[in-house]
C-alpha cells in the first residue's frame, strides 16, 4: 500500500497517545450501527479505552442498520444525541447543511491526530470549512471477474472496455444466457456515470454547488453507451435481468451469478467478499485495475467515504469525545481490535498495521489500492441522496425497457435531478 511507511506512521500516531486519569471522572456516550461481530469488537476495543483512560467512561448505544437514521434523527431533533457517533456519509445534508451540524474537529486537533488523515480524504467531510466528522473507511467502485467464466470463453480477463465488448460473442458461444458483464440494481447507472466521468474529469453532481455538472449532451452519451452494452449483449437488459427473482434478489444471490454465467461486475471494493464466497471453491472473483474508455480525461474513480465519526456540537465533552476517537481510529491497540470491521481504515497508520500484519485478505487490499491511488473526482454528498437514487432508478428501467428515449432520459436526469437537489439544499 502506497499510503505512508508504516514505522513513520507509528511515530506521528505515538505523538497523540493521550490518557486520562481517574481523578476526573467522566462519562461520555457512543452510538454506532453494525452487526454481532463490529458490536463485540467495537465494546472490546472501548473497554481496552477505558482501561488506558479510567478518568472516562464510555456508554455503548448499539443498533442495526434498519431504523438507526431515525433514531439517531429524533436525538439530533432533541439535543439528546451521544457525545460521538458513527454517521452515514450521504446523511451529511441532513444533519450539516451548513456545516455547523456536528463539532468542528479542526478545533480538537490537539488531541485528534489528523496527519493521518489525506487532506482528500478529511475534504469529503469538511462543508463550509468545518471538518464534520473523521471518514473511518473510504471505498470506492472496482471492476471485478470471474477468470473461470473467461476461461470458459476462451478468453483472458478484460484490460480494457474494449476487451469486454469483443468478449460478448465468445460468451454466447459458451451459452445464450452468458454474459461477461452483469448492471443490477444501480449498476446501469454507475456503468454510465464512470464513462461520462471519464470523459469529463468531473462528478455528475458539483460537490461545492451541489447542482447537475453535466449538460444533458453529457448525460446522453453515457447513456448511449450503456444502450450499446445491452445492444451489444455484453449485459442482460433489465427484463433479463429480474427474470431470476424480480428485483428483490441482489447479483450475489443470483443463480445465473453462483454458475458463473455472469463474468464480472462494477462493485464498491469494501464488498468483495459478498460476491466472492457464492461462487464457491471452483471459481474465483478478482478485482483488476480500472477499464478506461478511448478518449478518458482520467481514470474517473468512484470513490467516497463508508462511514465517519462525527463529535456532537451539543456535547459537554467534546475532548474526552476526541480522545476517544483518536483512539479508535490511530492507536495500535485499538486498530488490531477492530480490524476491518468497518473496512479498511482511512487513518494511514491503521491501514498499514493492518496489511503489515496481514489483517487484510490480498484481493481486497489490491482492490482499495486501485481506489486510493486512482484518479477520482470528489463526489458530491447528494450524490446518494435517496430521491436521487429514486430517479436514477426509475429513468434506467424506462430506458432499458425502451419506454423513453436517450435524449428524453438525459433531460429527464438533468431537469428532474436539478429539482430534486434544489429543495433537498434550501
Amino acid at each position: 500500500m502506497k499510503w505512508l511507511p508504516a514505522v513513520a506512521s507509528a511515530v506521528l500516531a505515538g505523538l497523540f497517545t493521550t490518557t486520562v486519569s481517574a481523578a476526573d471522572p467522566v462519562e461520555i456516550r457512543m452510538s454506532w450501527w453494525g452487526g454481532d461481530s463490529r458490536h463485540k469488537v467495537t465494546q472490546d476495543a472501548l473497554k481496552a479505552f477505558e482501561a488506558k483512560n479510567p478518568g472516562i467512561k464510555v456508554k455503548a448505544e448499539y443498533t442495526g442498520w434498519t431504523g438507526h437514521l431515525e433514531r439517531i434523527t429524533t436525538q439530533i431533533a432533541g439535543g439528546t444525541e451521544p457525545d460521538l457517533m458513527q454517521i452515514n456519509w450521504p446523511w451529511l445534508p441532513l444533519f450539516s447543511k451548513r456545516g455547523d451540524g456536528f463539532a468542528d474537529l479542526n478545533e480538537l486537533k490537539d488531541v485528534l491526530d489528523l496527519k493521518q488523515f489525506s487532506p482528500e480524504v478529511l475534504k469529503t467531510a469538511t462543508i463550509k470549512g468545518k471538518l464534520n466528522g473523521l471518514p473511518v473507511s473510504i471505498t470506492g467502485r472496482v471492476y471485478m471477474f470471474n477468470p473461470v467464466a473467461f476461461k470458459k470463453a476462451g478468453l483472458d480477463i478484460p484490460k480494457s472496455w474494449d476487451d469486454m465488448l469483443a468478449a460478448a460473442p465468445a460468451f454466447k458461444k459458451v451459452g445464450a444466457d452468458y454474459y461477461p458483464f452483469d448492471t443490477t440494481d444501480l449498476n446501469p447507472w454507475y456503468a454510465a456515470v464512470h464513462y461520462v466521468t471519464q470523459m469529463t474529469g468531473k462528478s455528475f453532481i458539483d460537490p461545492d454547488s451541489n447542482e447537475i455538472a453535466w449538460t444533458k449532451d453529457e448525460v446522453a452519451k453515457g447513456l448511449q453507451f450503456y444502450v450499446e452494452l445491452e445492444d451489444k449483449g455484453v449485459i442482460p437488459n433489465y427484463e433479463k435481468s429480474s427474470a431470476e427473482g424480480g428485483t428483490k434478489l441482489e447479483l450475489h444471490q443470483k443463480k445465473a451469478w453462483i454458475e458463473g454465467k455472469l463474468g464480472g461486475s462494477y462493485e464498491w471494493d469494501s464488498v468483495w467478499a459478498k460476491f466472492r464466497d457464492p461462487l464457491g471453491p471452483q471459481q474465483d472473483l478478482v478485482p483488476v485495475k480500472t477499464l478506461m474508455f478511448k478518449g478518458a480525461k482520467s481514470e474517473g474513480l468512484l470513490r467516497k467515504p463508508t462511514m465517519m465519526f462525527s463529535v456532537s456540537k451539543n456535547s459537554k465533552h467534546k475532548k474526552e469525545a476526541a480522545i476517544l476517537l483518536n483512539y479508535l481510529m490511530n492507536d495500535p491497540e485499538a486498530v488490531k481490535i477492530l480490524g476491518d470491521s468497518r473496512g479498511i481504515p482511512a487513518s494511514k497508520v491503521a491501514a498499514d498495521m493492518l496489511v503489515k500484519e496481514g489483517l487484510v485478505n490480498k484481493q481486497v487490499a489490491f482492490a482499495h489500492d486501485v481506489i486510493m491511488n486512482g484518479d477520482a473526482p470528489q463526489l458530491s454528498t447528494f450524490f446518494e441522496h435517496p430521491k436521487m437514487q429514486e430517479l436514477y432508478r426509475s429513468t434506467m428501467e424506462q430506458l432499458s425497457y425502451r419506454k423513453i428515449s436517450v435524449k428524453d432520459a438525459a433531460a429527464r436526469l438533468v431537469d428532474e435531478g436539478g429539482d430534486i437537489l434544489a429543495k433537498a439544499t434550501r
